[in-house]
């Protein structure tokens, strides 16, 4: 039952599990791709409950967000190599999506989460 939730966590567009996903099959194939990503779950899952916490996903982006320098420098001189002049100049840093908040929870999540007598303010 992990492995089928590790394969439709690998075909959802845009998280983190997915960007594991590809990285993974890429360098060791499917197969050890999804068992990868079947652990990944259970490791999240067990962290969740032990901490009682909300998850929030790391996005798709994330492998890239972690070694940007590298990939700048691999991207430029991939550009090179087919005859591109580049100059890199930074971008201004947009707003964020909430400006310091997290987003409220729906109302059948906020009254099961208080049934069992977790509080359900993430604020």
């Amino acid at each position: 039952m992990a492995c089928q939730s590790a394969w439709a966590a690998a075909r959802t567009k845009n998280t983190y599990l997915s960007a594991l996903f590809k990285k993974l099959a890429a360098r060791r194939g499917r197969k050890c791709a999804i068992i990868a990503v079947a652990h990944s779950i259970l490791v999240i899952g067990y962290h969740l409950q032990r901490k009682r916490c909300v998850y929030t996903d790391l996005g798709g982006n994330y492998f890239d967000r972690l070694h940007a320098d590298g990939l700048r420098r691999y991207l430029v001189k991939r550009l090179e190599s087919l005859g591109h002049s580049v100059t890199l100049q930074p971008r201004i840093a947009s707003a964020k999506c909430f400006r310091g908040r997290r987003p409220l929870l729906p109302e059948g999540i906020r009254s099961f989460l208080r049934r069992f007598g977790f509080d359900p303010s993430i604020e």
